[in-house]
């Protein structure tokens, strides 16, 4: 299984997910808002073009597809990375 170092998309996730302030600044002033934020910059400079997009967009296929393709890069199994479905979406619901 490969480390949270390559996997950025999901450590920005995991991170902003488990902080209540950042939650709640993406419900209030959106994904936007969250990407300034000083304590996710390091997070946000090491995020894909791809992953960016799909962050602005909102789309949760989109932000999936994105997880998944960074899991794979990373050797992960499919197994593994359908694992990964039950908690994306967590951070935008």
């Amino acid at each position: 299984m490969s480390t949270q170092a390559e996997k950025p998309f999901r450590k920005f996730l995991k991170k902003v997910g488990h902080n209540h302030e950042l939650m709640d600044l993406w419900w209030t002033d959106g994904v936007e808002r969250v990407l300034q934020d000083p304590s996710v910059a390091a997070e946000v400079a090491a995020l894909a073009p791809g992953q960016l997009a799909a962050l602005r967009d909102g789309d949760l296929g989109l932000i999936k597809t994105e997880l998944d393709k960074e899991a794979r890069t990373a050797g992960e199994t499919d197994a593994d990375v359908a694992a990964l479905g039950k908690n994306w979406a967590l951070v935008r619901i």
